[in-house]
C-alpha cells in the first residue's frame, strides 16, 4: 500500500501561521497609526496652551505698563512717594530668563515680559512687528515717566517750576492699549484656528478608535472563519482521501495484476497533479499579493484625497480671514485720506492736501494689489488680469515722486526722479503693477 501524501494546499497546511502573521502585521500597523495620531493630537493641544501663555504674558505686560502710568500719575498729583511703589515694582527685574522658567508664573519687569513674548512669538512675523512698535512706545512711556517724576521731585524741593503735561502720558497709554488689542486679536485668531485643529484631532482619535475596533473585530472573525473553514476542508479532504484509499485497497486486492501494469501511469499522473497543485499555490500567492498591493494603493489614494481636502479648507479659511483683516483697515485709511484730500474745512495747506492725495492713491493701488494677491484661485489658474494702457514716462516719474518724497523728506534726503532724454514718448504697460 502506498504511503499517504500531505493533504490540502499551502494555505490549508499553514492556516494558523498565516492568521497569526496577518494579525501581527495588522496590530503593528494600527499601533503605528495610533502613535502618529496621538503625536498630532499632542502637538495641537501644545499649540493651544502656547497661545494661552502668550495671551497671559501680553496681559501681564499691559498690567505692568498700567502700573507705571498709575504710579507716575498718582505721584504727580499728590506728591506722595508711596504712589511710586507700583512704578518701581514694574521696573524691577525678576529671576533670570531661562528655557525652563519662560512660561512660569512669576514676577518679571517690563523688559523681561517683552523678551518672553518675543521668544514665544518668534514664529509669527506679525506679532514680531507689533512687538517692535510696542518696545518703542513702552520705552517712550518709561522715559516720559522717569523725566516727569524727576521734574516733580525737583519742583517738590523748590516748590516752583513749569506745570507737568499729563496728556502725553495718556496719549502713550492709548497707543499701548491699541497695540495690546491688536496683539490679543492676533492671538485670539490663532487660538480659534488651533482650537479647531485640536477638536479635529480629537474627533479623529475617536473615529480611529472606533474604526480600529470594528476592523479588528472583522479581522478576528474572518480569521476564525477561514481557519475553521480550512480545517473543515482539510478533514473533508482527509475523509475523501481515506475512502478513496479504502476503495483502492479493495480494488488492489481484486486486481493485483492490473495495478502492477498501470503503476507507472499512476505515478506519472500523481507527478502531474503535484505540479498543477504547486502552480495553483503560486497563483494563489500572486493573487493575495496583488490584493494587498491594491488595498494599500487605495488607502494611500484616500489619504492623499483627505490631505488635499484639508489643505483646500485651510486655504479657504486663511483667504477669508486675511481678506477681512487687510481690507477693513485699508478701506478706513482710504476714506480718511479722501476726506483729508477734499479739505472741506479749508484748514490744510496745499502741501498737506497733496500728501493726502498721495496717501489715497497709494492706498487704492495697494488695495488693488491685495485683491489680486488674495484671489489665489486666479493666480493658480493663470488668469490674473493685466490691464495695459498707454502712459507717458513723466506720469510714472511724477507718481514715484509723490509716493517717495514724503519718506525722503522725513529722513532729510533729496529724492529726484529724472526721465532720461532717450526715454520713449509712451509706455504700453499695466501702470499699477509698474
Amino acid at each position: 500500500m502506498e504511503a499517504e501524501r500531505p493533504i490540502g494546499n499551502l494555505f490549508v497546511r499553514h492556516a494558523t501561521e498565516i492568521a497569526l502573521v496577518t494579525l501581527t502585521v495588522l496590530m503593528m500597523l494600527a499601533a503605528g497609526a495610533f502613535w502618529r495620531q496621538e503625536d498630532v493630537s499632542w502637538q495641537a493641544k501644545g499649540w493651544v496652551i502656547h497661545t494661552y501663555d502668550v495671551k497671559t504674558h501680553i496681559e501681564s505686560l499691559f498690567s505692568s505698563l498700567v502700573d507705571v502710568e498709575v504710579g507716575q500719575r498718582g505721584y504727580l498729583l499728590t506728591g506722595d512717594a508711596d504712589y511710586l511703589d507700583p512704578y518701581h515694582e514694574a521696573l524691577r527685574n525678576g529671576p533670570k530668563l531661562t528655557a525652563e522658567n519662560l512660561t512660569a508664573r512669576q514676577h518679571r519687569s517690563i523688559s523681561q515680559e517683552l523678551a518672553v513674548i518675543r521668544t514665544l512669538t518668534k514664529d509669527n512675523p506679525a506679532q514680531q512687528s507689533n512687538l517692535d512698535e510696542m518696545d518703542e512706545v513702552a520705552g517712550r512711556l518709561l522715559t516720559y515717566a522717569k523725566s516727569t517724576i524727576h521734574q516733580q521731585q525737583i519742583q517738590g524741593a523748590n516748590a516752583v517750576g513749569p506745570k507737568i503735561d499729563l496728556r502725553h502720558g495718556r496719549e502713550l497709554m492709548d497707543h499701548i492699549r491699541s497695540l495690546v488689542r491688536i496683539m490679543e486679536a492676533e492671538e485670539s485668531h490663532l487660538l480659534d484656528l488651533r482650537s479647531e485643529a485640536d477638536e479635529i484631532s480629537t474627533n479623529q482619535d475617536a473615529w480611529m478608535t472606533f474604526l480600529s475596533l470594528a476592523f479588528f473585530y472583522v479581522a478576528m472573525a474572518s480569521a476564525v472563519f477561514f481557519y475553521q473553514r480550512s480545517q473543515a476542508r482539510g478533514r473533508s479532504q482527509l475523509l475523501l482521501y481515506t475512502e478513496e484509499l479504502e476503495k483502492r485497497e479493495e480494488e488492489l486486492k481484486m486486481q493485483q495484476e492490473e495495478l502492477k501494469t498501470s503503476n507507472e501511469e499512476i505515478e506519472a499522473a500523481n507527478e502531474e497533479l503535484e505540479e498543477k497543485t504547486k502552480a495553483l499555490e503560486q497563483q494563489n500567492a500572486q493573487i493575495l499579493q496583488q490584493a494587498a498591493e491594491l488595498s494599500e494603493s487605495k488607502r494611500l489614494t484616500e489619504e492623499k484625497a483627505r490631505e488635499v481636502e484639508r489643505a483646500s479648507k485651510y486655504k479657504s479659511e486663511f483667504l477669508a480671514n486675511m481678506s477681512h483683516e487687510l481690507r477693513t483697515p485699508l478701506n478706513s485709511l482710504l476714506i480718511l485720506a479722501r476726506l483729508l484730500a477734499a479739505n472741506e474745512q479749508g484748514n490744510l495747506t496745499d502741501e498737506q492736501v497733496e500728501e493726502a492725495r498721495v496717501i489715497h492713491n497709494g492706498g487704492l493701488e495697494l488695495l488693488g494689489l491685495i485683491n489680486d494677491i488674495l484671489d489665489l484661485s486666479k493666480v493658480e489658474a493663470g488668469k490674473l488680469t493685466v490691464t495695459a494702457e498707454d502712459i507717458a514716462p513723466e506720469v510714472v516719474a511724477s507718481r514715484l515722486q509723490q509716493q517717495f518724497a514724503p519718506m525722503a523728506k522725513d529722513r532729510g534726503l533729496a529724492f529726484p526722479v529724472i526721465v532720461a532724454d532717450g526715454a520713449p514718448q509712451m509706455l504700453h504697460t499695466d501702470t499699477q503693477r509698474v
